[in-house]
């Protein structure tokens, strides 16, 4: 190929995307949520709460992010999204090894920290109900393998124990 053609391709180009850039009108902010049967993600914790040192929650685009900081120095980030169903994934870092922890164990460390959400505040006694279901269960729950509860209820649970002082547990909840 040679110099002018690569030029004129070159020139070609960027005066598309100039063009596309310069010729958009202002638009409407999207409201992605807008119409959904469960409306739009909203935080979960408060602070003031028992046990949170700090909290807040940042409404994105397609999902609710929220961060909690615990008194022991744990912390949990929260991932909220779907319409018409619920899809939340719960990030506990954790202090502590958990490079070596058996599976069943990882497993158990999950369903407590939905039993110590649940004893954090009465609105969060919710997570008691998916604790017992998933401590029910927890023989046949694998790690990062998707395992229905109950008819249409799912948990699936991750281990990321990178490290010999912290790991990453993540419950994701969904229908």
């Amino acid at each position: 190929m040679k110099f002018g053609q690569i030029k004129t391709i070159v020139l070609f180009i960027s005066s598309t995307i100039l063009v596309a850039c310069g010729s958009n009108p202002p638009t409407k902010p999207v409201e992605p949520f807008k119409g959904c049967k469960m409306g739009k993600p909203k935080p979960i914790f408060e602070l003031g709460m028992a046990h949170i040192s700090n909290q807040k929650f940042e409404l994105q685009p397609e999902v609710g992010v929220e961060e909690v900081l615990f008194d022991n120095g744990n912390t949990l980030t929260i991932r909220q999204s779907g319409c018409d169903v619920v899809h939340q994934e719960f990030n506990f870092l954790m202090g502590g090894d958990y490079t070596k922890a058996s599976e069943n164990a990882c497993i158990m460390l999950a369903i407590n920290q939905l039993y110590f959400l649940s004893k954090i505040s009465p609105k969060l006694y919710g997570f008691q109900g998916w604790a017992q279901a998933m401590e029910a269960k927890a023989k046949e729950i694998k790690l990062s393998a998707p395992f229905e509860l109950e008819k249409g209820f799912f948990v699936k649970i991750d281990k990321e124990a990178t490290s010999t002082e912290k790991a990453n547990f993540k419950i994701t909840l969904f229908q």
